[in-house]
């Protein structure tokens, strides 16, 4: 630390006029010899101060996965007399996000359920294969069937929002019904898990400006993909695994359905697809 004058650390000298001893209140004459001795050294005791250090975070819109970064640490001693402050020492350095579009993962993603006839078999089949996957529901049917999301969740899937009814033309509605279909389904989902989403997909993939500031305020990045089988337009289950297993390239996030529909071809392309993703190395990561 700095030294301070003396008053500030609450230091008393020792005081001599005309080689006595004398105090801050002692007289003296014109042209008095005054001498003041301070001690040597004064010591203080130090608390620390412990301040985050910021970090490069993820884009707020995902089409591929990401590593999510991490804050570091700096500590700063800050003197109990003095009140000076060190120099901050770096504890740990903070980790940037970095993309991981360039690294053999994959999400397999779910959406429109729970279904009573679909989400079942899904989750049958993750749990054969050892797979965790990330669904994103409907809150109103989060709230028809909550044992299902119960049920994902205990099996560690990743419960994720997708608007409470699925509504056309997301990208249009304004910021008012955006934010009520966001909040209510993230409402009814920590309600059913004790957890609340973080991310959002939106129907359709109907982006805007308004689906933005309305995920950027409940505190959810946007979740797209950048393989997509479109397992909803009735293709068989060859023409899924196809769609799937050609378009990989790395960080993918793949989009499946488990429910709006009869999803008879997605489940049956689906241990395919994670078999074939194993063998060509890649791992499985949830958001």
């Amino acid at each position: 630390m700095e030294g301070n004058l003396l008053d500030k650390v609450q230091v008393t000298p020792s005081i001599w006029v005309n080689g006595s001893s004398a105090s801050l209140d002692t007289p003296t004459a014109p042209y008095s010899r005054i001498v003041v001795v301070a001690p040597a050294q004064v010591s203080e005791t130090t608390s620390t101060e412990v301040s985050a250090l910021p970090f490069d975070s993820s884009p707020h819109i995902w089409s591929r996965l990401w590593a999510e970064g991490a804050p570091g640490s700096a500590s700063v001693a800050v003197g109990s007399i003095s009140g000076k402050r060190s120099a901050p020492v770096v504890v740990s350095a903070p980790v940037p996000a970095r993309s991981l579009a360039d690294e053999a993962t994959a999400a397999l993603t779910f959406d429109d359920g729970p279904d009573p006839t679909w989400t079942p078999v899904v989750l049958d089949i993750l749990k054969e294969k050892g797979v965790k996957a990330t669904f994103f529901v409907l809150g109103g049917r989060a709230q028809a069937y909550p044992d299902l999301i119960r049920r994902a969740a205990a099996d560690g899937h990743s419960i994720q929002n997708h608007s409470w009814n699925h509504p056309p033309a997301f990208g249009l509605l304004p910021f008012e019904v955006v934010f009520d279909e966001m909040n209510g389904t993230s409402a009814e989902i920590e309600t059913i898990t004790g957890k609340r989403p973080t991310f959002f997909r939106p129907p359709g993939g109907g982006l805007s400006a308004d689906v933005e500031a309305a995920s950027g305020q409940l505190g959810m990045k946007l979740a797209m993909w950048n393989v997509d089988p479109q397992d909803w337009a009735g293709n068989t289950a060859e023409g899924i695994y196809a769609r799937v297993t050609q378009g990989l390239g790395g960080g993918d996030m793949i989009l499946l359905h488990d429910g709006g529909g009869d999803r008879g071809q997605t489940t049956a392309a689906l241990p395919g697809i994670i078999d074939d993703l194993r063998n060509k190395g890649f791992t499985f990561v949830t958001l």
